[in-house]
């Protein structure tokens, strides 16, 4: 299956073998900003500050919905699917950054309060699990993970 998401808030689902659409939803009430994949579930971020994990075996079911954003999501990205627990990272227009564990989404790790700069996108290299983070952001990522030194550990 292949998942997109359209400017009118939609989520788009094809599939490889015919190329066709297979499924559609309505899935934020603004804009969607990220889509990512992770074992059962897509998870979608949007303009409406929110963050919703979808059950890929029912899309007919209320999805999972968070709400820890105050401004608008624009950058979400999910860690490397072959290690032992994945992360989520969500960065919003203030420039708050959101790590969570997908084995507990419900519970945030960290949230990180950045300045006011430059560059809009975090994400995950694809190779490994190093976590890209914009300059302006590092200094108060650096300072914020080395006190839980668990999560910077792994990530």
């Amino acid at each position: 299956m292949l998942f997109t998401a359209t400017k009118d808030n939609q989520i788009l689902i094809f599939s490889f073998n015919t190329g066709t659409i297979i499924n559609q939803f309505a899935a934020h009430d603004n804009s969607i900003s990220g889509v990512c994949v992770s074992w059962d579930f897509l998870i979608t971020s949007s303009l409406d500050t929110t963050i919703k994990f979808w059950d890929i075996s029912k899309f007919d079911s209320a999805p999972q919905l968070f709400y820890d954003h105050e401004e608008e999501i624009i950058s979400i990205d999910i860690s490397d699917s072959e290690i032992e627990e994945q992360f989520l990272v969500s960065l919003d227009t203030d420039w708050t950054m959101i790590v969570r564990s997908l084995s507990n989404p419900r519970e945030v790790l960290h949230k990180i309060k950045g300045p006011i700069h430059f560059g809009k996108e975090l994400l995950f290299t694809p190779f490994d699990n190093v976590l890209l983070v914009p300059f302006n952001l590092l200094q108060n990522f650096v300072e914020y993970i080395a006190k839980p030194v668990s999560l910077a550990q792994r990530l």
